[in-house]
């Protein structure tokens, strides 16, 4: 009878360290699977600056692309809209339909700046004509 107690008590041992061998690992794999590696994610926001830089510039407003009216701003007039601030405007209501909830953004073209938030660690789209997109998470 004392060693069937003494191999309960074991048995009882050797599940209650393998509940606690699991519980740690179910642990340890949700923080690993949650973590993404900080390179993906610059390598994620440059690609998407580059190309929400490319789909803004190539966007056409009143049958002119927003580069062209940009370029036209540069040189102190407007083509299709009434000044420069409706251009900044304009290109902030795309901004805002455009960029992911998560994300800051600003967008400059010589001396216009259009941003949501600040950016500490900025991800820079490359720069084309003076005109460049940075983004950042929140």
């Amino acid at each position: 009878m004392a060693l069937l107690r003494k191999g309960q008590t074991e048995i009882f041992g050797l599940i209650l360290i393998v509940v606690i061998v699991i519980i740690l690992g179910t642990f340890a794999l949700n923080m690993y699977l949650n973590k993404q590696p900080s390179s993906i994610n610059e390598d994620y926001l440059r690609v998407y600056a580059n190309n929400l830089k490319t789909a803004i510039i190539q966007n056409s407003i009143c049958d002119i692309s927003i580069r062209k009216e940009i370029e036209n701003c540069n040189s102190g007039y407007t083509q299709c809209l009434h000044s420069c601030s409706d251009l900044n405007q304009e290109i902030g209501n795309i901004l805002n339909k455009t960029v992911e909830k998560n994300l800051n953004y600003e967008f400059s073209y010589n001396t216009e700046n259009i941003k949501i938030g600040e950016c500490i660690e900025k991800i820079t789209s490359n720069n084309f004509a003076n005109i460049q997109v940075v983004l950042c998470y929140k």
